[in-house]
């Protein structure tokens, strides 16, 4: 997406220099989005100072995206590892061996170390819930702001290309259109593997042979299971959570504001 914006912004530069080449007079100065302005932007120096302030707009929104998406998906990262050691953990219980003797249940050594080492699966496991809640706090806002900026950019480029609907820049519109489809349904993926890596510690529990082991280390797995079963979701201020039903919501979004422009400047035209 980095490329196709430079070359977005590039674009009105290449097409002004090949209309100085083959010698048309009236150049005309395009801007990379479509936008008014209360000013000329045909002469000198309105023109440059209009495509600077949009290219610097354009730039800082990509910065912010680039920004959020590289720590986002370094803290999913980060969070999907600890779910999956707690898996592992869990899996590592299954090689001790209980042993009964009149009804009551007598912890040797090889309870006793599955005993320990479930019990720091519960420490991970709240650790690691706490810090999604923790990460759901802090990136909520962001997550937002994120969102809307890839609304504001897909309704723009569409509302751009239907004014390009008879030249090529129509696809050069297009190409940029699903480039930001890309990289949200990439987001929401991401955001989406958090609730999935929690539900799987579930699975993991039930995997488990927990059924071999005495009344008293069965809490233990009841624990875990009982915390896994609420859904962990990352939230943009909590109106939609980040998951694909997520990216159909901001697709939908899109299209409607797209659509509001549309039937604007329709009734403009008239």
């Amino acid at each position: 997406m980095t490329f196709l914006t430079f070359g977005y912004l590039l674009y009105p530069l290449q097409l002004a220099l090949y209309q100085k080449l083959i010698g048309i007079e009236e150049i005309s100065w395009n801007l990379p989005i479509a936008a008014k302005f209360p000013w000329d932007i045909s002469p000198n120096p309105g023109y440059k100072i209009t495509y600077t302030a949009v290219c610097f707009n354009i730039l800082w929104t990509l910065l912010y995206v680039l920004c959020m998406d590289t720590f986002f998906f370094g803290a999913i990262i980060h969070m999907s590892a600890c779910f999956q050691d707690l898996r592992a953990m869990l899996a590592e219980t299954d090689y001790n061996d209980t042993q009964e003797d009149d009804g009551v249940s007598l912890i040797k050594d090889g309870n006793r170390q599955t005993k320990y080492r479930l019990i720091d699966c519960i420490k991970l496991h709240n650790l690691a819930i706490s810090f999604v809640q923790d990460m759901e706090a802090v990136i909520s806002l962001s997550l937002f702001v994120s969102y809307s900026i890839i609304v504001f950019i897909i309704c723009a480029v569409l509302f751009q290309a239907s004014e390009h609907m008879m030249s090529n820049q129509i696809i050069r519109d297009l190409m940029f259109v699903v480039s930001a489809f890309i990289q949200l349904l990439v987001s929401t993926s991401f955001g989406g593997l958090i609730t999935q890596e929690g539900e799987e510690v579930a699975f993991a529990v039930y995997s488990t042979q927990w059924y071999r082991q005495p009344p008293k280390l069965r809490l233990y797995y009841h624990l875990i299971l009982l915390r896994s079963q609420r859904s962990l979701y990352l939230t943009a201020l909590n109106l939609f959570n980040s998951s694909l039903q997520s990216f159909t919501q901001v697709i939908s979004g899109s299209t409607k504001a797209f659509a509001l422009l549309q039937t604007m400047q329709d009734k403009r035209s008239y």
